[in-house]
Protein backbone atom coordinates (compact mmCIF):
# COMPACT_ATOMS: atom_id res chain seq x y z
CA UNK A 1 0.00 0.00 0.00
CA UNK A 2 1.52 3.35 -0.47
CA UNK A 3 0.37 6.57 1.26
CA UNK A 4 -2.90 8.19 0.64
CA UNK A 5 -2.85 12.29 0.75
CA UNK A 6 -6.56 13.84 1.35
CA UNK A 7 -6.98 17.20 0.29
CA UNK A 8 -9.21 18.57 3.28
CA UNK A 9 -9.02 21.96 2.98
CA UNK A 10 -12.55 22.74 1.03
CA UNK A 11 -14.27 21.34 3.70
CA UNK A 12 -12.55 21.95 6.91
CA UNK A 13 -9.08 22.85 8.33
CA UNK A 14 -8.05 20.51 10.73
CA UNK A 15 -6.21 22.81 14.16
CA UNK A 16 -3.22 21.11 16.05
CA UNK A 17 -5.62 19.87 18.45
CA UNK A 18 -7.96 18.51 16.00
CA UNK A 19 -5.31 16.42 14.22
CA UNK A 20 -3.43 15.70 18.05
CA UNK A 21 -7.43 14.14 18.71
CA UNK A 22 -7.18 12.07 15.16
CA UNK A 23 -4.05 10.34 15.96
CA UNK A 24 -5.41 9.33 19.37
CA UNK A 25 -8.64 8.15 18.08
CA UNK A 26 -6.65 6.01 15.32
CA UNK A 27 -4.13 5.08 17.14
CA UNK A 28 -3.51 1.97 15.32
CA UNK A 29 -3.11 4.01 11.60
CA UNK A 30 -0.56 6.38 11.46
CA UNK A 31 -0.57 10.14 10.09
CA UNK A 32 1.07 13.06 8.49
CA UNK A 33 -0.02 16.40 7.68
CA UNK A 34 1.76 18.42 4.75
CA UNK A 35 2.25 21.89 5.03
CA UNK A 36 -0.54 22.64 2.66
CA UNK A 37 -2.92 20.92 5.40
CA UNK A 38 -3.36 17.87 3.43
CA UNK A 39 -3.97 14.82 5.65
CA UNK A 40 -1.55 11.65 4.86
CA UNK A 41 -1.99 8.26 5.69
CA UNK A 42 1.09 6.43 6.27
CA UNK A 43 0.85 2.64 5.37
CA UNK A 44 2.56 0.45 7.80
CA UNK A 45 6.09 -0.57 7.24
CA UNK A 46 5.99 -4.48 7.85
CA UNK A 47 8.20 -6.72 10.35
CA UNK A 48 11.52 -5.79 8.57
CA UNK A 49 11.48 -1.84 8.23
CA UNK A 50 10.26 -1.99 12.13
CA UNK A 51 13.10 -4.62 13.06
CA UNK A 52 15.66 -1.98 10.87
CA UNK A 53 13.83 1.03 12.75
CA UNK A 54 14.14 -0.88 15.99
CA UNK A 55 17.98 -1.72 15.57
CA UNK A 56 18.40 1.67 14.88
CA UNK A 57 16.89 3.67 17.99
CA UNK A 58 18.86 1.51 19.66
CA UNK A 59 22.19 2.26 18.98
CA UNK A 60 21.12 6.34 18.84
CA UNK A 61 19.38 5.32 22.71
CA UNK A 62 23.00 3.54 23.33
CA UNK A 63 24.75 6.55 22.17
CA UNK A 64 23.07 9.10 23.85
CA UNK A 65 23.12 6.96 27.30
CA UNK A 66 27.16 7.82 27.47
CA UNK A 67 26.58 11.14 26.25
CA UNK A 68 23.50 12.49 27.16
CA UNK A 69 23.35 15.42 24.74
CA UNK A 70 20.35 14.83 23.41
CA UNK A 71 16.53 13.83 23.59
CA UNK A 72 15.39 10.90 21.45
CA UNK A 73 12.30 9.72 19.69
CA UNK A 74 11.20 7.39 17.36
CA UNK A 75 8.63 6.86 14.47
CA UNK A 76 5.52 7.23 16.95
CA UNK A 77 6.34 11.05 17.58
CA UNK A 78 4.74 13.44 14.97
CA UNK A 79 6.67 17.35 14.91
CA UNK A 80 5.51 20.16 13.78
CA UNK A 81 8.29 22.61 11.94
CA UNK A 82 7.73 26.40 11.69
CA UNK A 83 6.36 26.34 8.36
CA UNK A 84 3.52 24.09 9.53
CA UNK A 85 2.77 20.53 8.58
CA UNK A 86 3.06 17.65 10.94
CA UNK A 87 5.74 14.56 10.13
CA UNK A 88 6.48 11.03 11.45
CA UNK A 89 10.50 10.87 11.42
CA UNK A 90 12.13 7.08 11.97
CA UNK A 91 14.81 8.29 14.09
CA UNK A 92 15.06 11.78 15.49
CA UNK A 93 16.47 14.04 18.51
CA UNK A 94 16.79 16.98 19.48
CA UNK A 95 18.78 18.90 21.77
CA UNK A 96 17.81 18.80 25.34
CA UNK A 97 18.05 22.53 25.58
CA UNK A 98 15.13 22.93 23.33
CA UNK A 99 13.01 20.01 24.90
CA UNK A 100 13.61 21.59 28.25
CA UNK A 101 11.94 24.55 27.23
CA UNK A 102 8.81 22.99 26.04
CA UNK A 103 6.41 23.25 29.06
CA UNK A 104 5.38 19.77 30.29
CA UNK A 105 1.84 20.00 28.53
CA UNK A 106 3.64 20.67 25.45
CA UNK A 107 5.39 17.57 25.93
CA UNK A 108 2.80 15.50 26.19
CA UNK A 109 1.42 16.68 22.53
CA UNK A 110 2.26 16.98 19.15
CA UNK A 111 6.35 18.46 19.48
CA UNK A 112 6.77 21.81 18.45
CA UNK A 113 10.25 21.05 18.06
CA UNK A 114 12.05 20.90 14.94
CA UNK A 115 14.80 18.39 15.47
CA UNK A 116 18.63 18.60 15.19
CA UNK A 117 18.89 15.08 13.33
CA UNK A 118 16.91 12.64 11.97
CA UNK A 119 16.71 9.37 9.73
CA UNK A 120 14.37 8.24 7.39
CA UNK A 121 14.79 5.33 6.75
CA UNK A 122 13.14 4.38 2.66
CA UNK A 123 10.48 1.09 2.71
CA UNK A 124 8.63 -0.28 -0.69
CA UNK A 125 6.01 1.77 0.26
CA UNK A 126 7.32 4.90 0.55
CA UNK A 127 7.29 6.93 -2.73
CA UNK A 128 10.71 8.61 -3.28
CA UNK A 129 9.51 12.02 -3.97
CA UNK A 130 7.21 12.99 -0.89
CA UNK A 131 10.08 11.77 1.12
CA UNK A 132 12.30 14.04 -0.70
CA UNK A 133 9.39 17.10 -0.02
CA UNK A 134 9.13 15.95 3.98
CA UNK A 135 13.08 16.29 4.17
CA UNK A 136 12.93 19.28 2.38
CA UNK A 137 10.86 21.20 4.48
CA UNK A 138 12.82 20.21 7.86
CA UNK A 139 16.05 21.55 6.09
CA UNK A 140 13.89 24.70 5.00
CA UNK A 141 13.33 24.97 9.02
CA UNK A 142 16.83 24.54 10.13
CA UNK A 143 17.39 20.44 10.58
CA UNK A 144 20.89 20.39 10.87
CA UNK A 145 21.84 16.65 9.75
Amino acid sequence: MTQIILNLNPFIQLSDEQFYQLCQNHRDSKFERTVQGELVIVPLVGEEGESWKADLIRELMYWNRQSQLVKGFNSLTCFRPPEGGNHSLDAAWDSSEQWNQLTPKQQKKLSLLHPDFLIELPSENNALEPSRQKMQEYLNNGLRL
